[in-house]
């Protein structure tokens, strides 16, 4: 499989990665023992503004649950909730969204390398489509195939991934808040719904992931940082 652009998708391997799985594809008993001691923390923190959150399972997804990744994929770490707050689903989505942000915008978490990405899901609106699904209770609930590694139509990757990054070089011309908060919203959001609809192949879930490679994501939220303090702040008196 060859793509011009797109690394995470042309890397497959032979063997699921070594830094987390042994030769039996089972997970690494000190990887899993840290996995356990980062969801504790995690959810500590839920607790100490009183919401309780209850870890029915936790699930191991996206390209380190699978033979596509490279050193540049995350481990996607999925808290199973068993319980709700006391509020509406829509608004428990916000919630979940905005602790496992602040959670990972805090911590740089790493595994042998690996950046540790928290997401939180309720187990009754569960509506993952990833072809690798590992549980920490159960083992594989999916076991991921290399030969399921679906075609990738590289030309509008490809088409795609440039309009996003000519976008990225329109704002870094002119930057704004709105506009740079949007860019970031608009390609979370396209992500989300591509992982819900087709699963971590899904075209705009590649192009994401090569947006976020080549580092735009990441100066983006930096240049966004800095102009809101200065929007925030107040100078001196002469």
């Amino acid at each position: 499989m060859k793509l011009k652009f797109i690394r995470e998708a042309i890397e497959v391997h032979d063997s699921l990665n070594p830094k987390l799985w042994d030769a039996e594809n089972n997970l690494k008993e000190d990887v899993k023992s840290k996995i356990i001691l980062i969801v504790d923390e995690f959810v500590k923190h839920l607790k100490a503004d009183n919401l309780e959150l209850k870890v029915y399972d936790i699930w191991l997804l996206g390209s380190n649950a699978n033979y596509n990744y490279n050193e540049d994929s995350d481990l996607d770490v999925h808290i199973i909730a068993d319980e709700s707050f006391d509020c509406s689903e829509k608004h428990l989505e916000i919630i979940y969204n905005a602790y496992k942000a602040l959670f990972n915008n805090r911590y740089e978490i790493t595994i042998r390398g690996i950046n540790v990405e928290i997401y939180v899901e309720n187990k009754d609106n569960l509506t993952n489509v990833a072809t690798g699904i590992y549980s920490l209770k159960d083992g594989w609930i999916r076991k991921p195939s290399k030969y399921a590694i679906p075609e990738i139509d590289s030309f509008e990757l490809d088409k795609r991934v440039n309009e996003w990054e000519n976008k990225y070089f329109e704002i870094t011309q002119d930057p704004t808040l709105d506009k740079i908060d949007k860019y970031i919203d608009d390609i979370y959001d396209i992500r989300k719904k591509s992982i819900k609809e087709e699963g971590e192949f899904g075209l705009n879930n590649l192009v994401f992931k090569e947006i976020r490679r080549r580092g735009y994501l990441a100066e983006l939220k930096e240049l966004r940082n800095k102009k809101l303090a200065q929007n925030l702040s107040l100078e001196n008196l002469n």
